[in-house]
């Protein structure tokens, strides 16, 4: 909506009104997260495969200014309020969040020696989006405080296949076991070491998988508005046991497409058809 990078007090006044709102829950605010589909209008990005290029993480560590001022407007906006975490995108390697972490705790007593005031110091996570974080999240766990799955950058990344491109979008299924079975793995891990793990993407906002999600045992599914009181519906019509017994009846499956017909036959059986309707397999 701008034509420029927003300046710190400007930030600062933003994240402020959206703390002020939810004071008694937790906000999570990611950082910037531009590159591959999430352009600035100001601040152009050209590249031959943007997917696998310069976004998330990687840009905001190359412009350290860039982001630290967008952290030190978040800690002045939380003073007094507590209820800020932050969420990381588009990591690939532990150094990255070390890197980070140093920023951070740099900003941190730097804002409390200007504002005179203790800060809470926020919860710390990143996301899921990159398959090597799948293979080192014991590493990460002794980093962070939560994690966030991004299921569509997953979903692409595990399956070679650029969503945005219609050539391939049949390819392109949140029902696919590899997905499935690499989130069910997730879940495990992160009980392991006690870390939260939340998703958000299509597969959250999608009343099939949702409920697969909820067996599985995240902790939070994040999604656009339009879609929460249909996840609610389907996840209040179907008891935790037929849920878990979907679970384990689609991760011994091969087939994306019979996963999706087989969770579309429940439902449909259960007199949730309005569910079936409106869920896509490509999204």
């Amino acid at each position: 909506l701008r034509d420029r990078f927003p300046g710190e007090e400007e930030q600062r006044a933003i994240y402020r009104q959206q703390l002020s709102h939810f004071a008694n829950k937790p906000v999570v605010m990611r950082t910037l997260d531009i590159g591959a589909d999430k352009d600035l209008p100001y601040f152009s990005i050209e590249e031959e495969n943007s997917a696998l290029g310069w976004r998330g993480l990687r840009f905001t560590l190359d412009h350290p200014e860039i982001f630290s001022s967008q952290i030190r407007a978040m800690l002045k906006a939380s003073i007094g309020l507590n209820n800020l975490h932050i969420l990381l995108p588009m990591v690939t390697s532990v150094s990255e969040v070390e890197e980070v972490l140093y920023l951070l705790e740099r900003d941190w007593v730097a804002v409390q020696e200007e504002e005179q005031v203790k800060i809470t110091k926020p919860k710390i996570g990143i996301m899921v989006e990159v398959p090597s974080v799948l293979l080192q999240i014991d590493e990460f766990a002794d980093l962070v405080d939560f994690f966030s799955v991004g299921s569509n950058d997953l979903t692409q990344y595990l399956l070679a296949v650029d969503r945005n491109n219609p050539r391939v979008a049949n390819v392109y299924s949140h029902f696919h076991p590899s997905v499935l079975r690499a989130l069910y793995r997730l879940v495990g891990e992160c009980r392991k070491y006690n870390k939260p793990i939340s998703i958000c993407g299509e597969m959250a906002g999608d009343p099939l998988s949702a409920v697969l999600l909820m067996a599985m045992g995240f902790n939070t599914l994040s999604m656009s508005s339009s879609n929460i009181l249909r996840v609610r519906k389907a996840i209040c019509h179907t008891p935790f046991s037929d849920a878990e017994q979907l679970l384990e009846e689609v991760l011994r499956m091969n087939n994306p497409l019979v996963v999706k017909s087989w969770l579309e036959h429940y439902f449909k059986t259960h007199g949730l058809t309005d569910m079936v309707k409106s869920s896509r397999l490509v999204v």
